[in-house]
């Protein structure tokens, strides 16, 4: 079963891929899904990104793939902010390191 949510996966830069999903918390009537998204990256690969996003996220029933020559074209300041704040985004899926001391 999938969520519904808009996804697209981008190639930002060549060899520098993003992916950026839709709210679920969006109600769906915003001229641009994009304004409610949140973007995930950077990953070396398209795979990557998908496998990420797949690990880490509901399945959004499709997404749209850009690579770089394409996106290039369609680049624009929304794409250029979730890009931004994607590093951001990552952190919640960092693993804590922890040290222990012997006693």
């Amino acid at each position: 079963m999938s969520t519904g949510q808009e996804c697209m996966i981008f190639e930002h830069e060549p060899g520098e891929w993003y992916y950026a999903l839709e709210s679920a918390f969006s109600d769906g009537d915003e001229f641009d899904w994009r304004e409610q998204a949140s973007a995930y990256g950077p990953f070396p690969t398209y795979d990557a990104a998908c496998r990420h996003l797949s690990d880490n996220h509901a399945n959004p029933g499709g997404h749209t793939m850009w690579e770089h020559a394409d996106f290039a074209r369609e680049r624009d300041d929304v794409t250029d902010r979730l890009v931004a704040e994607a590093a951001a985004n990552m952190k919640m899926f960092e693993r804590p390191s922890y040290s222990y001391r012997a006693w």
